[in-house]
């Protein structure tokens, strides 16, 4: 808005203020008088910084104890007009009770839906998520009419948006600019609840300065990014966006931009319409009643296509066939993702230099091949691609995700070129089974996530130079860790559960500093815990259940960070008597152990809330027990005769619910016990999740 037609506003602005309608506006003259006044100002709908400065100026430019809110759809205006990110304040939906109290007052003109309309009034609360306008409008569109109505109505919603609702929206996207236009409309018909670090990759590689574009978005509320990293739009801007392509041609899906929709899908591909207008196709597989069957050139026409992505929401089952070999394809693909692609072998030119993601998961391919190096791939997923016999990662020096799960064929994983290094930062090799062995020969910079997991002919630590974070190598066949494992500083995570052939580990596996997680449960074959375990500062959880021991390592007791502890079923005689050193401790499992007591230390753990001595068959009495305890599993401890301290326990009191299983321990005292439940009954404000005292009640 030009300053010019702001004048009228001022005009009115400092006419309120001043309580006078015949006020001359004068910068300097006005300037001084708002310095003296203390004012409350809402400017509603501001899209521009110069509009606020030309009302009032700064916040300098009024009286102290002067307040200004402002509305907007941009984000930027606000830090513009240096408003601290604290005083920011992003506006949320109405929860659903409050959505449907509102939407009733337009539908039914009271504050609750009509009996019969009910189940239908919640499906359009669900639809509109909390947007007031948006039940106001459904609310009067509504109102009177049948329930038949009703359902039409409301069905057509989930396809096509309200033309009302679709042209106060779309107000939003016309003021974005080209390209902004353009990832709008990327998200909102195929990346929504896609991960931010693969959105990112697939817009860099279609669109210069992708991520100045995609902050313009997020600054005016068009999308967000989750806590969870994902990337979010409100269901109706989505709808607003796929409404847009949809309207580029009523009668005709081949010559729309973007496709999402499967009857469209079905369509274009069943009945050969393909053209070069499409950019994107995503077909939930799930959705499709009939096999489709491609013809050879199919898209190869599609000359301009971005994104193809086939996909099974509900089975995996793929329902896209080609009749022949693919003989052309988009040099513009930037992903690909054909879940049970049916294709033994992908043509030399299937997979563009331009690619940065393809997932194939659930595969007919035996091999991947191509007759370019693919330096823009950036992700790879083959999982469960049961006739993958190879990967050679010289054909992709830059993937940064390599997921091969369940590849039960896969036998080698190979570099062509020597001395390569490579991007990588996770590979999921779980479950190849018939994985044997690891090059030596292939350099990784810095690795995140490596997952070995239920490799079950894996024999060998990998010996390759690689620095990890997170090392999964549970059921696999590996005899013993070698002394270079010290070299991991960054190591966080180490699981070797169930590693039935581990004989031994390093001492020096005790200077990981950083290490935090260690599971050694189901390692039969290990000769106890290392001796100097506690050098691990940085431990938080300890499992090794079923590693025998007999006595505990003494050293474990400096572990100050270690927040959980799992010893069951380890041979355990004694316990160590300052146990109560583990001031972080807040589980302890040791179950199906041989010692008689436990240590009165155990008083001292402070913030143990869960201790399990189940089966402990030779355990007499229980010390007395932290306070913040509220989980106790006794079952089994047939030697049991009195839990004095769980009545210390009760007199002290509790806030949460708890639960105590004192099941089969047949020796303890039946006064005693009756007691206990007397305390239970009558304690106001204890919610009890489960007791159980004796035999089975």
């Amino acid at each position: 808005m030009s300053p010019n037609r702001l004048k009228p506003i001022l005009q009115e602005l400092l006419s309120t203020i001043f309580k006078r309608a015949d006020l001359v506006i004068n910068s300097k003259v006005t300037e001084t008088m708002l310095r003296r006044k203390r004012v409350l100002i809402v400017f509603d709908d501001v899209t521009t910084l110069g509009q606020i400065e030309s009302l009032v100026g700064d916040m300098n430019s009024l009286g102290p104890g002067s307040r200004i809110i402002i509305t907007t759809t941009d984000r930027q205006v606000l830090r513009n007009y240096v408003v601290d990110e604290r005083y920011i304040y992003e506006m949320r939906g109405l929860p659903e009770d409050e959505a449907l109290q509102l939407f009733s007052w337009y539908a039914f003109k009271q504050s609750n839906p009509n009996k019969d309309y009910y189940d239908l009034s919640k499906r359009v609360v669900k639809y509109v998520e909390g947007v007031p306008l948006v039940l106001k409008v459904l609310g009067y569109h509504l109102f009177g009419k049948s329930k038949q109505i009703w359902e039409s109505a409301i069905n057509k919603l989930e396809i096509i948006p309200h033309e009302k609702i679709h042209n106060v929206l779309k107000v939003c996207y016309e003021g974005l600019s080209g390209d902004d236009k353009n990832i709008f409309l990327d998200i909102a018909c195929f990346l929504k609840l896609e991960n931010i670090e693969f959105v990112m990759d697939f817009l860099n590689a279609c669109y210069l300065g992708a991520k100045s574009e995609v902050s313009v978005l997020e600054d005016k509320c068009l999308i967000t990014v989750s806590r969870d990293n994902k990337v979010t739009m409100h269901k109706l801007l989505q709808d607003m966006g796929r409404e847009i392509v949809r309207l580029e041609s009523l009668s005709n899906p081949s010559i729309r931009s973007r496709l999402w929709y499967h009857r469209d899908i079905n369509s274009v591909l069943k009945e050969n319409k393909m053209s070069n207008a499409i950019e994107g196709i995503c077909l939930d597989m799930s959705q499709q009643a009939e096999d489709i069957y491609l013809q050879p050139s199919s898209l190869g026409v599609m000359d301009q296509l971005r994104f193809f992505k086939l996909h099974n929401s509900v089975d995996n089952i793929n329902k896209v066939y080609v009749s022949h070999r693919l003989s052309s394809i988009s040099s513009e693909l930037r992903y690909v993702c054909w879940c049970g692609c049916p294709l033994e072998s992908l043509p030399p030119n299937f997979l563009s230099k331009n690619l940065v993601a393809l997932d194939m998961p659930h595969s007919h391919i035996d091999q991947l091949r191509s007759s370019v190096q693919l330096v823009n791939l950036k992700r790879i997923d083959l999982s469960f691609s049961k006739r993958l016999r190879s990967q050679d990662l010289s054909l992709t020096p830059n993937v940064k995700i390599l997921v091969l799960e369940g590849c039960t064929s896969l036998h080698e994983i190979s570099s062509s070129i020597h001395g390569c290094k490579y991007e990588l930062h996770m590979l999921n090799l779980r479950h190849c089974r018939s994985l044997e062995s690891l090059p030596k020969d292939i350099h990784v910079a810095s690795f995140e996530k490596v997952i070995f997991s239920g490799c079950s002919k894996l024999k060998q630590f990998p010996q390759a130079p690689w620095d990890m974070k997170e090392i999964y190598l549970d059921e696999t066949a590996i005899e013993d860790l070698p002394s270079s494992i010290e070299n991991l500083s960054r190591l966080v995570i180490l699981n070797l559960k169930d590693c039935s052939m581990l004989q031994r580990l390093p001492s020096n596996i005790c200077q990981l500093k950083s290490l935090q997680y260690l599971n050694l449960s189901g390692c039969l074959k290990l000769d106890g815990l290392p001796d100097k375990l506690g050098n691990l500062e940085a431990l938080r959880v300890l499992k090794a259940e079923r590693v025998a021991t007999r006595e505990v390592p003494t050293s474990i007791l400096n572990l100050r960070c270690l927040e959980e502890l799992d010893l069951t079923n380890c041979s355990i005689v004694k316990l160590p008597n300052n146990l109560g050193q583990l001031s972080s401790l807040k589980s302890l499992l040791i179950g199906r152990n041989f010692f008689n007591s436990i240590p009165e230390s155990i008083e001292h753990l402070s913030e143990l809330s869960y201790l399990d001595v189940s089966y402990c068959e030779r355990l007499q009495i229980l010390p007395k027990l932290p306070s913040k305890l509220d989980n106790i599993n006794a079952n089994n401890c047939i030697s049991l005769e009195e839990p004095l301290s769980l009545r210390d326990l009760l007199e002290r009191g509790f806030s949460d619910s708890i639960r105590f299983n004192f099941s089969n321990c047949f020796k303890l005292n039946q006064s005693s016990c009756s007691e206990i439940m007397r305390q239970f009954r009558t304690s106001v404000n204890l919610q009890i999740s489960r007791v159980c005292m004796v035999g089975n009640n």
